[in-house]
């Protein structure tokens, strides 16, 4: 009994078919697994967002107090009347 064998292919070739049998493996592990891994990406850059929300004071204290106050509220514009005659 002879036993015949095929002559080696180049490496290029062999190397890229290797290349996308590892690739259609990893495939069919990853594919009913996508939306939960988008999904836990998706919560860690919010948790990661929240926390740096919070860890930034407000740039202006807001204070309470049981004193009512008389004063006019002041907004951040003003209006400038112009009369001619």
């Amino acid at each position: 009994m002879a036993t015949v064998r095929r002559a080696p292919r180049s490496t290029l070739p062999r190397i890229a078919g290797e290349l996308q049998h590892w690739l259609a493996e990893r495939w069919t592990w990853l594919r009913p697994r996508t939306l939960p891994a988008l999904v836990a990406l998706l919560g860690m850059f919010v948790v990661l967002s929240a926390v740096n929300y919070l860890s930034h004071p407000p740039a202006v204290a807001i204070t309470m107090s049981d004193v009512p106050t008389t004063e006019a509220p002041t907004y951040a514009f003003h209006v400038k009347l112009v009369l001619q005659e």
